[in-house]
């Protein structure tokens, strides 16, 4: 048990460090995935097609951290929470975290991000439709 206990760890910071794998996840209706490690050069946006709300965050993390991402509705204001989870590892690149929600009736949306539990929110992006 502890042989492989230590094999799946190996493997796990092996992996993790290299993270060539886009992850992807949903929260309700709300879609995300993040990619692997690359410079980007574009700006992060916010966009509005029909019921359609899409949003791409670019961000400099740590290779081992994970999204989280969660979103509140309220008086037509969506607000997305984005938080990381997760081990940390001895390197840092950019990736893009792209999420996607279709509700009808937003008025707004609202980015947030907290890189580190420890941290308060800071809003990162808005957007009026």
């Amino acid at each position: 048990m502890k042989k492989e206990v230590l094999v799946i760890l190996v493997f796990l910071f092996l992996v993790g460090c290299g993270n060539d794998a886009v992850i992807n996840s949903s929260f309700e209706s709300l879609n995300y995935e993040m990619t692997e490690c690359i410079e980007f050069e574009k700006e992060d946006e916010i966009i509005f097609e029909g019921d359609d709300i899409t949003i791409s965050h670019i961000i400099e993390i740590n290779c081992c951290y994970e999204p989280l991402i969660t979103y509140k509705i309220k008086d037509g204001i969506l607000r997305i929470y984005e938080e990381f989870e997760g081990g940390e590892c001895d390197c840092l690149c950019e990736k893009e975290i792209k999420a996607e929600i279709t509700k009808k009736d937003i008025i707004e949306v609202e980015f947030y991000t907290r890189p580190n539990i420890e941290w308060p929110y800071e809003r990162i992006l808005e957007e009026l439709r």
